[in-house]
């Protein structure tokens, strides 16, 4: 979903034009008229839950790039991997364009989100004005879609079944450590939705 004014939201799946309340009450939901898709729900304190989850995701992922992801043992010869070694050897292997999808995805677009979202939402408890909110929520919106870091653990959990019969594995502090940033992930994912966006950029108006 996309703004298209300051008080008009386009379903997702259908692209009708939307006029936004300013916000939902709790256990409300905003529900396309003509598709009856779901486009927003009412969450009490959203930007103070956001900005706490959202800081715990970042210092989480901060240990996941900071520790050794997991590491194996075939034949008497060990091996450690972390995530940012990951884009390395793919780009030792010539498979730099790969190596750097990975990275973009699993990394640096989430920490784009997620620290976006730490500005946007400071900004809205204190009622602060920035030129670039509005930027700063495109963005936000553009973003999410490329960030994988769900199907990334998926499949690192398939790899792991089909290695555990070839190889001794140990997962790292850095693989909790992306499970939690995971789960953290998907829950503020599902509360910042197109609507909340663009409320907290338009109460500061």
């Amino acid at each position: 979903m996309e703004q298209s004014n300051s008080n008009m939201i386009a379903c997702i799946e259908c692209d009708l034009m939307l006029r936004s309340p300013a916000e939902l009450q709790v256990g409300h939901d905003l529900a396309c008229p003509r598709c009856h898709h779901v486009m927003a729900r009412g969450y009490a304190n959203a930007a103070e839950t956001v900005l706490a989850l959202s800081l715990t995701a970042l210092i989480a992922l901060l240990i996941s790039v900071s520790f050794s992801f997991l590491s194996f043992e075939i034949g008497g010869q060990s091996n450690a991997v972390s995530l940012l070694s990951v884009a390395e050897q793919l780009y030792d292997a010539d498979y730099g364009i790969l190596g750097l999808i990975v990275l973009t995805c699993m990394v640096l677009l989430p920490f784009m989100y997620l620290a976006s979202l730490v500005v946007l939402t400071l900004q809205a408890q204190m009622n602060l004005r920035s030129p670039s909110q509005a930027a700063m929520a495109k963005m936000v919106s553009r973003v999410y879609p490329w960030t994988m870091v769900d199907v990334f653990i998926f499949g690192v959990l398939v790899a792991l079944v089909k290695m555990r019969d070839m190889a001794d594995v140990s997962l790292g502090l850095s693989f909790w450590s992306y499970i939690v940033f995971t789960l953290l992930f998907i829950r503020i994912a599902s509360i910042v939705d197109t609507h909340r966006l663009w409320s907290w950029v338009r109460q500061n108006d």
